[in-house]
């Protein structure tokens, strides 16, 4: 549920104070007060946290339950205000505060991850590191003028930052930005020709696997592509600061199996590292529970 109108723009105009004596991104501040909102306002979200809790195999304490939600409601403020903000992102800015991974992908790679939040932020850097990479969205990268990006803003209005996410998004990639219609045939010649492929693989998609024990939507493509390609699946994340002047970072892991289950279990295992950056919990929450047997006999199983 997002803060009434009048709220999103005292944000807003705080934002713009703040940016006018900054050349940076700026976000802490807000961050916070967006998460304590968050957290004493929207008591389904507590529901949801102490679920997650528990899928995750934590004690669901008071304690560890209000912690989970505060920090999911920071990930998510971060993520508006940086998106708002995401001119800012510069190559420049990229290089100074976000870390490269220990170990580069191999060339021609399909970077696997989940819908985390502050992609925009390991956007930035990973262009940088990894040569013609390419992504798989569904933002629009030329949104009209009226564009609005749904209900599901809470800070800020959501049609702005549809634009400015636009934007970014064509600086960075540029005609590497593939909508998931056109993905199989461009994403597979890109990655014949050695460049590299971003695919967030959760809740898309007609099939299914087991995430935290819930029946959800787990893409085909990375291993259609693997297939086809001959190109190696690599787990990818960001890892965001533990503390506000420490980076961000990006990680990437050892070259997966590309088979169904094993994707499905690469992305639960992004999910459990950090829980409070996975935008889809409520999506989660509301999926039903997985039956291995029910689910895979009507083909929907991991290895469907």
């Amino acid at each position: 549920m997002p803060l009434p109108a009048a709220a999103q723009r005292v944000v807003l105009a705080t934002l713009t104070r703040q940016l006018a004596s900054s050349a940076e991104p700026v976000y802490a501040d807000l961050a916070r007060l967006g998460a304590t909102l968050g957290l004493v306002g929207n008591r389904h979200m507590r529901q949801v946290a102490a679920a997650a809790v528990r899928a995750l195999g934590w004690q669901p304490t008071a304690g560890v339950v209000w912690r989970f939600g505060w920090q999911w409601w920071y990930q998510r403020s971060v993520d508006e205000l940086l998106a708002y903000q995401a001119d800012r992102l510069t190559p420049e800015w990229a290089e100074r505060h976000v870390l490269a991974p220990a170990r580069l992908p191999p060339a021609g790679s399909i970077l696997l991850s989940v819908h985390q939040y502050n992609l925009p932020v390991a956007a930035a850097r990973a262009v940088q590191l990894v040569a013609d990479l390419g992504v798989v969205s569904m933002i629009d990268p030329r949104p009209p003028a009226a564009a609005n990006a749904g209900t599901d803003g809470f800070l800020l209005p959501p049609g702005p930052r549809a634009r400015i996410l636009g934007r970014f998004y064509r600086r960075t990639f540029g005609e590497r930005l593939y909508t998931p219609m056109v993905a199989a045939r461009q994403g597979l010649e890109l990655l014949r020709c050695g460049g590299s492929l971003i695919v967030l693989a959760d809740f898309y998609g007609q099939v299914f696997g087991p995430l935290l024990g819930k029946r959800i939507p787990v893409a085909p493509g990375p291993v259609w592509l693997a297939r086809r390609s001959g190109r190696p699946i690599v787990p990818f994340l960001l890892i965001p600061p533990p503390r506000l002047e420490q980076p961000w970072q990006l990680w990437c892991g050892e070259p997966i199996d590309p088979s169904p289950a094993v994707v499905a279990a690469t992305l639960e295992a992004a999910i459990r590292r950090l829980p409070t950056t996975w935008m889809s919990w409520r999506g989660w929450h509301a999926a039903p529970v997985w039956r291995r047997a029910a689910d895979e006999a009507r083909g929907a199983g991991p290895d469907a």
